[in-house]
């Protein structure tokens, strides 16, 4: 599957999409993005049943906002539509094999049943 970019018109369905979308913070001048890109693509080469997505900081920065992504490169993990990780800085390629293969393998029924928990509790911590 070929790397999607995202922009303007995409992002909000790229990263709702049902399954793992892993997303590639990145800058034209930025020496470790250039650097973590082999990674990305090797392992985007091997996982068809991922969307891999790149999103250029300096074009769209409006978008690297809306993501948080504050320093490039930014590694975004979504499964579902529900973001798992924010990880800045880039990753060698085996690690980032394990972050994808990990995303495939949860369990989201408790992923979302956490993540409710969390949100019920950050509520009462507000209105205590």
């Amino acid at each position: 599957m070929a790397i999607v970019n995202l922009e303007d018109g995409n992002l909000h369905s790229t990263l709702s999409k049902p399954g793992v979308v892993v997303v590639e913070c990145w800058a034209r001048w930025c020496g470790g993005c250039a650097a973590f890109e082999p990674a990305f693509d090797a392992v985007s080469r091997r996982h068809e049943e991922v969307t891999f997505a790149k999103l250029d900081t300096g074009t769209h920065p409006g978008l690297s906002d809306a993501v948080g992504a504050s320093q490039v490169p930014t590694l975004l993990i979504y499964r579902d539509g529900l973001l798992l990780l924010r990880q800045p800085g880039g990753v060698d390629e085996s690690t980032l094999e394990d972050m994808v293969s990990q995303s495939l393998d949860l369990d989201m029924n408790a992923v979302r049943a956490e993540a409710e928990r969390e949100a019920r509790e950050a509520v009462q911590a507000v209105t205590q």
